[in-house]
């Protein structure tokens, strides 16, 4: 079985794990509300809560391609796209449902005791999680939003190296991002994005695919991930993000095969 840290304050390091951890604690606290006064809503939700922890641990268990994942979060979303949809949204719905019971508890706590302090780093840690699951498992039709994305996402990072010019790999950035963008512009109108993006991806030396991933996409995202859940977001970005992590999630599927 893969060794997975389920502790809270290893969240991005162990996104899996701390998924695994919400769910125990949502089902622990159900638990002694249905102690007090029984509810079948409730106790349909914990039983999917029991059922979908004991098939994440089983799926650990089982699936030997857990192994070669290039990331803890690509772990995650490996186990997660080997479920159905519908126990996908029952797991989503148990988050936002832990999310609002920690929005409650936070309205009453001492937010600067110790425990205050930690309970305000769940309810982010556990938004993080809830907003990477649902970029990650929602969908797009339309591919013209995918080019979109990922040539504002190309362009935007040449931007940053030009004034950072003396960073480890810009030199190699900056000549990969405007080529890509070139040939985004050029791309055939019939062509699938996915098309494009493996036609493209596999033309890649493997150390620009290693830079395309950890130097370009990963950060991208990561930053707008941070922005989203810390700051005052703009009112496109959380369509944004979901764009991004998806193109995130299919080179991932690439770097493996």
């Amino acid at each position: 079985m893969a060794k997975i840290d389920q502790s809270a304050e290893n969240f991005k390091t162990s996104p899996l794990g701390f998924l695994m951890s919400v769910l125990a604690k949502y089902s622990a606290f159900v638990e002694r509300s249905l102690a007090s006064k029984p509810d079948s809503q409730l106790e349909a939700k914990n039983a999917g809560a029991k059922d979908a922890l004991s098939n994440i641990k089983i799926e650990l268990s089982q699936n030997a391609s857990l192994k070669n994942q290039v990331s803890n979060e690509a772990l995650m979303m490996t186990v997660m796209e080997s479920f159905p949809k519908s126990e996908q949204d029952a797991i989503l719905d148990v988050i936002f449902e832990y999310i609002g019971i920690l929005d409650e508890v936070l309205g009453t706590a001492d937010k600067e005791s110790e425990n205050g302090r930690a309970l305000i780093n769940e309810y982010y840690d556990v938004s993080r999680l809830g907003l990477i699951l649902n970029c990650y498992l929602g969908q797009f039709d339309n591919d013209d939003f995918f080019y979109g994305t990922l040539a504002h996402v190309m362009e935007t990072i040449t931007a940053y190296y030009s004034e950072n010019k003396t960073e480890e790999d810009a030199e190699k950035i900056l000549a990969l991002c405007p080529e890509l963008v070139s040939k985004i512009e050029k791309a055939g109108i019939d062509l699938s994005f996915d098309s494009f993006l493996k036609e493209n991806f596999d033309t890649l030396a493997p150390e620009e695919k290693d830079i395309f991933y950890k130097k370009i996409i990963r950060p991208y995202a990561d930053s707008l991930l941070e922005k989203i859940i810390t700051k005052e977001p703009e009112e496109e970005d959380a369509g944004h993000l979901a764009c991004v992590k998806q193109i995130q999630r299919r080179i991932e599927k690439l770097l493996i095969k």
